[in-house]
């Protein structure tokens, strides 16, 4: 079969405009898209299509020695093709802990500011990416699964701000061809490449959708990726279209006050979608000055906070925005949220008729902690004990694809996930201990302004916005048992396990926390 060529496109060539004494940075994290990336871009450079380049590598700290054999392929690589590279560092655990935010969303934040960085101190005005037409049927798929709307259908456009009103644009050179042309294409070349093992830990929503969602639906679709690329450039264009009528309109309608955004509620409410959740949008996009961790059910709620809320009425998101619905306009400010303490003078004030809770108790762990009729059980399993865990979920030891435990620790959780996403036991939790990093755990009752993120979820969401959709009746929230560590929610008992501290294939200590009622 005839391989088939790929080349820097000419629209990219357009975008970059003719060849300068700017560099253009390419991130390069040794996968095979980046490093066809890589390739594409130097050949482009080599042929005087394209500035000089400059590569860019980051270590996130999550992958141990592999994140270490990863920065070394890419500094043998730009020796080789006689690229200047700029690597760097950080902890994305840490950064999620303090962010209070997935890991993903932690590791994708981290590396557009490196990047952005790197690019102001080489005075760059572009950075390449190395997303695949994959990565954009996926990225689609995520959001229709999230219930986005036409901007989350759009996909990733071509190019963008890398932050807002920055000088620094993104660009994605390679969203036209699929991952596998681009495998061929390195092969081709005898080109080597890194594989990243938690890009096949299906815990993870996008590796589901990725693995398991998108070869199903190829089977049916074949031409699946091109024509999700078709439609994510046509509602594109939309997409542009309907942002600049929302910045014309908040220029137009909104009034800024000091650090707040206020705008009437006429002539909101006079908003026909998807014109108002755009304008929505673009009033929280001028309160943050972006719109990191705001998904489309921060938009939907407060589009209902401005249809039908009652005057006085707030809403707390993500990253301290405070929406307010006061008469006659509704307010889009930065805040902190105020945390009451259960048996606080204030507290009582609030709901004065209210029991008080029972007091927070530390976590045994190991052990055995009892919290009013609840009774909890902390067990850390290790080696051979997680094969055993799962013999014991499972009933028996007739695990299909293994007569007995793989020799390889990352199939083996692999298996463990798999396994225990199918049995789903409903009064046992298993935590990443490690994950935890050493803090100490404790049983409480909710608090206002406790947040959580459910597995799989892009970020954090307000705990009692999770009991709604979890159709939890408001008399039994405060008796639902949390399990935290400081201010984290980690476990709503019998409800979930937060993605901060969720199991993937890199895990070697599991906490089992196994939950008892005396009323069930």
């Amino acid at each position: 079969m005839l391989q088939q060529a790929v080349e820097l496109p000419a629209d990219v060539c357009d975008l970059l405009g003719p060849p300068g004494d700017v560099s253009i940075l390419v991130a390069v994290s040794g996968g095979s898209d980046s490093v066809a990336l890589a390739l594409v871009m130097h050949e482009a450079r080599e042929g005087g299509k394209i500035s000089p380049l400059h590569f860019a590598h980051l270590n996130h700290q999550i992958r141990g020695k592999g994140a270490e054999r990863d920065a070394q392929f890419v500094q043998r690589l730009a020796e080789s093709l006689g690229v200047p590279l700029t690597s760097g560092k950080t902890d994305v655990p840490a950064t999620a802990r303090e962010r209070r935010i997935s890991l993903e969303h932690a590791a994708r934040e981290c590396r557009y500011e490196f990047l952005e960085a790197t690019a102001r101190g080489l005075g760059a005005r572009w950075v390449a990416v190395g997303h695949t037409a994959d990565d954009q049927l996926e990225t689609i798929l995520h959001n229709l699964l999230r219930g986005a709307g036409v901007h989350g259908l759009a996909g990733m456009p071509r190019s963008r701000p890398i932050s807002p009103a920055s000088p620094i644009r993104i660009i994605r050179p390679l969203t036209e061809y699929p991952r596998r042309q681009l495998i061929d294409y390195l092969e081709s070349r005898s080109q080597q490449y890194c594989t990243d093992h938690t890009n096949l830990d299906t815990t993870y929503t996008r590796n589901r959708i990725r693995h398991e969602l998108i070869p199903r639906l190829q089977q049916t679709w074949p031409d699946i990726r091109s024509e999700m690329t078709e439609f994510a450039r046509e509602l594109g264009a939309l997409d542009e279209l309907l942002e600049s009528v929302a910045r014309r309109w908040t220029g137009a309608h909104a009034v800024q006050k000091h650090r707040t955004f206020e705008a009437a509620l006429d002539d909101l409410n006079a908003l026909d979608e998807p014109l108002l959740s755009y304008v929505i949008r673009q009033l929280i996009a001028d309160t943050l000055g972006d719109l990191r961790r705001i998904d489309e059910v921060h938009v939907a709620m407060i589009a209902d906070l401005a249809a039908a809320g009652s005057t006085g009425a707030s809403l707390d998101l993500p990253r301290g925005l405070i929406v307010r619905r006061g008469y006659k306009s509704l307010c889009f400010e930065i805040g902190q949220r105020k945390v009451l303490t259960p048996g606080s003078d204030a507290a009582a004030k609030v709901h004065p008729e209210t029991p008080q809770p029972l007091a927070a108790k530390e976590l045994a762990v190991p052990g055995e902690t009892h919290w009013g009729t609840w009774t909890f059980e902390a067990t850390v399993l290790e080696g051979k004990d997680i094969w055993e865990e799962l013999v014991d979920l499972s009933g028996n030891l007739r695990i299909p694809e293994f007569d007995e435990p793989p020799t390889d620790p990352h199939e083996r959780m692999r298996v463990f996930i798999r396994q225990l996403r199918g049995i789903d036991p409903e009064a046992v939790e298993y935590l990443d201990f490690d994950r935890i990093a050493g803090e100490t755990l404790s049983v409480r009752g909710r608090v206002p302004g406790d947040r959580f993120t459910p597995l799989g979820a892009p970020g954090q969401t307000k705990l009692k916005e999770f009991f709604i959709r979890r159709k939890v009746p408001r008399s039994e929230r405060d008796a639902v048992p949390l399990i935290v560590a400081g201010d984290r929610v980690l476990v709503v008992a019998r409800l979930g396990v937060s993605d901060d501290v969720a199991l993937t294939e890199d895990t070697r200590r599991i906490l089992k926390i196994s939950a008892t009622a005396q009323d069930r």
